[in-house]
């Protein structure tokens, strides 16, 4: 009866996962490559950060195959991994993009060029007086950010194991052979594999990490950045707003596909959809202009 789950699995390993790690690979090599070959040279160089983030986006990804292939069944220690590859790559991508379009377009702390909201200052109270005119509006969106990790206390963190139920196919005979034909002669080629809901689930010391840790850390790096840039260093605030934006956005991403929805095949699902239409458009806004060509 877990014939659904199944080719739903098999679409997820198969064909998105296999997607993502193809795509990851490829652009850890191009970003590495052009940020360390050019990272003086051209401002569509990457910076060296946005590499490191893609290293640990394609390091969670390798745990998180060892899953999938190789144990062919959840485990604790490859999901701990996984997720705090996951954290840490986005918040080094977050500041990455970042330093790549504040040097490219915004120039707020890079200063080879006009601030990109200098026409609604008039005159850059940043560079001038050492105090960005909406530090202000910076501050409260920085607190208000913080205030948004409260919820996420409230996520239930225990073991979630996958349920085929919802997902049992409409027929009864290919229900039936993947019982009594397809699962037995697996079985002969994988002696410790189990093909039921029990060999897919989220490990509850996993989820107290994602909806609990790392909000924790997310809302301390906003708190951060609020005292940072009361103390006057708005380039450091900026920088620990960011990185809580990685952290705090991954676990409240997680906490939306896991957390509301209590499923993890439907969670994998979007959580590995998204991943992939967020490679797809790094590899966009990292296209190198015609003019550097």
């Amino acid at each position: 009866m877990d014939l659904g789950a199944a080719l739903l699995g098999l679409v997820i390993a198969a064909g998105i996962k296999v997607a993502v790690m193809t795509l990851s690979a490829v652009l850890l090599a191009r970003v590495y490559r052009a940020a360390n070959e050019d990272a003086l040279k051209t401002l569509d160089a990457p910076p060296r950060l946005l590499a490191w983030g893609l290293g640990f986006f394609f390091l969670s990804e390798l745990t998180c195959g060892v899953e999938v292939y190789i144990l062919t069944r959840s485990s604790p220690w490859f999901s701990g991994a996984h997720s705090l590859c996951s954290a840490a790559a986005a918040a080094l991508c977050a500041i990455g993009l970042f330093e790549y379009f504040d040097r490219r377009v915004l120039h707020w702390s890079d200063r080879s060029g006009p601030c990109f909201a200098v026409k609604a200052c008039g005159v850059c109270t940043k560079r001038s007086e050492g105090a960005c005119r909406y530090r202000a509006a910076f501050l409260i969106g920085a607190t208000l950010w913080v205030c948004l990790a409260l919820p996420a206390f409230w996520a239930d963190v225990s073991r979630m194991p996958a349920d085929p139920r919802p997902y049992v196919l409409p027929f009864e005979s290919w229900n039936r052979w993947y019982d009594a034909a397809l699962v037995p002669w697996l079985k002969g080629f994988f002696p410790s594999a189990v093909f039921d809901g029990e060999a897919f689930y989220l490990p509850g010391s996993i989820l107290f990490i994602e909806f609990r840790l790392f909000p924790a850390l997310g809302a301390a790096l906003g708190a951060a950045a609020v005292v940072q840039t009361l103390r006057g260093d708005e380039d450091m605030g900026a920088g620990l707003l960011l990185a809580s934006g990685g952290v705090l956005g991954y676990a409240l991403f997680e906490v939306y596909v896991y957390g509301m929805t209590r499923d993890p095949i439907v969670g994998s699902l979007v959580h590995e959809l998204a991943e992939l239409l967020t490679l797809v458009l790094f590899a966009e806004l990292l296209r190198p202009s015609p003019a550097s060509r």
